[in-house]
Parts: C-alpha cells; structure tokens; sequence
C-alpha cells in the first residue's frame, strides 16, 4: 500500500490494484470488498473503510485502516502515514524472523547432539561391544544395530514433524 501511494494514487486506486494481487490472500479479499462497496454500492470511501474495520478480524488491518481514516479526514498525506505503518510492520517482521532464527539455533544444537552425536558414540560402543564379543540388556550387537537405526530414523522423521509444527506463519 505504501508503494502504490508513493505514486500519489488516492485510497481507493491503492485497495483495487491490491485486490488484484492473490498472493496476499484474505487482504487482496478485504480490499475488494471494500473497492466493491464504493464502486458497487457507492459507499464514499471513509464509510467503506470504516465497514472494513468492523469486519476485519485483523486487528493490524483495522488499526491501519483507522489511521488512514483519520488521516484522510484531517488532511494528512496518506503517503507518509504508510510510508511509516510499512517501516513499523517491516520492523516486526524482522524482529519476529530473528526470534524464529534464534529458536531454530537452539533446535540445531539439540539435534546435532542427540541425533549426530549420540548415533556416533552408540556406534563406538557398539564397536566395543562387538570385540568384546557381549551384548547390552541383552541384546545381541546385530539386534542392537537394527534398532538403534530404526530408532534413528524414527526420531528425525519426529524431529522434522515437529520442525513443521512449530513454524510460525508469517
């Protein structure tokens, strides 16, 4: 939105070239209803946006749609005002993919020591074992060796399940 009023276009030209990008999904739906409201049923653009807001169940959405009412009614320059919503949205988003990255650093670390690691010392003592010509809790080496792949296998496949569970949506 900011981009488009970059241009000078007014409000209304911002929310129908909006409504034309899918990729943004239930936004690109929003500001066509609102661009159908106007040129449809022909609402003046506050009240479309103010419908907006009260249908919205984006409480980000309805804080900027109700700035750009009041900037719009105290004659304020629409461009600024989403010139400076985009840098503050822009902000969050880093701040929230840098948290993400964080947390996905402290996943890394467990990984690598349960599932890259432990595997290695398992096999060593499975090395060991099998010189030694033993077996532990009695199992035999062999048996040891299905197992601890099966299990191996089984906690990546829950470690990438849950990798996909914990990402947030953004």
């Amino acid at each position: 939105m900011a981009a488009i009023s970059e241009s000078g276009a007014p409000p209304l030209t911002i929310f129908k070239i909006l409504s034309q990008f899918k990729e943004y999904g239930e936004l690109s739906k929003e500001a066509g209803e609102l661009t159908r409201n106007v040129e449809v049923f022909g609402m003046d653009e506050i009240s479309a946006l103010k419908q907006s807001i009260v249908k919205s169940p984006s409480s980000e959405l309805k804080d900027v749609l109700e700035g750009m009412i009041t900037t719009i009614q105290s004659g304020g320059s629409l461009k600024s005002y989403l010139m400076e919503e985009s840098g503050k949205a822009m902000f969050e988003y880093t701040v929230k993919r840098e948290k993400y990255n964080q947390i996905l650093s402290t996943y890394a670390d467990i990984y690598t020591a349960l599932l890259i690691a432990a595997p290695m010392i398992f096999i060593v003592l499975l090395a060991a074992l099998n010189i030694m010509g033993g077996g532990l809790f009695g199992f035999t080496v062999q048996e040891l060796m299905i197992l601890g792949t099966i299990g191996l296998a089984t906690l990546n496949m829950i470690f990438l399940a849950f990798l996909c569970l914990t990402q947030p949506k953004m």
